[in-house]
């Protein structure tokens, strides 16, 4: 069970990060090696090497201010490895957040995670595919 609570924290710490747009945050739940691939309704595939790459690309626009958009994470399922290695599915609702509050999309993960030598988990590959238009 501590497996499992500590993997969800760590797809938890890279949503919370996003949505309150705090790059160390977002940071560190990541591999320096991740290998992210995000996949939007009815576009190529966007395929980003490295943690640095991937923090310089994703919040490049980041300014400081909250994200309007909130993630809400459900269904994880994990499954153990081998030693310090686990895959983690699940699926995620976007909410607009506000004055007027409004369902903005739906997308399904797939991760890899690694447990650190520190003893934390960190997502080493992410497959992200948007399962509708994200709405804003």
């Amino acid at each position: 069970m501590i497996e499992y609570s500590g993997i969800v924290s760590a797809i938890m710490q890279i949503m919370r990060g996003v949505d309150t747009r705090e790059r160390q945050l977002f940071s560190d739940g990541w591999t320096d090696d991740v290998d992210f691939e995000v996949i939007m309704l009815g576009q190529e595939p966007i395929r980003v090497r490295g943690r640095e790459n991937m923090v310089g690309k994703f919040t490049a626009g980041w300014n400081g201010e909250p994200s309007g958009l909130r993630h809400q994470v459900g269904a994880v399922d994990v499954e153990m490895l081998g030693e310090g290695q686990a895959r983690a599915r699940f699926y995620c609702t976007y909410v607009n957040v506000g004055d007027t509050p409004s369902l903005a999309g739906m997308g399904e993960y797939e991760d890899t995670l690694t447990k650190g030598a520190d003893g934390r988990w960190r997502v080493a590959c992410r497959r992200h595919r948007f399962l509708t238009p994200l709405l804003h």
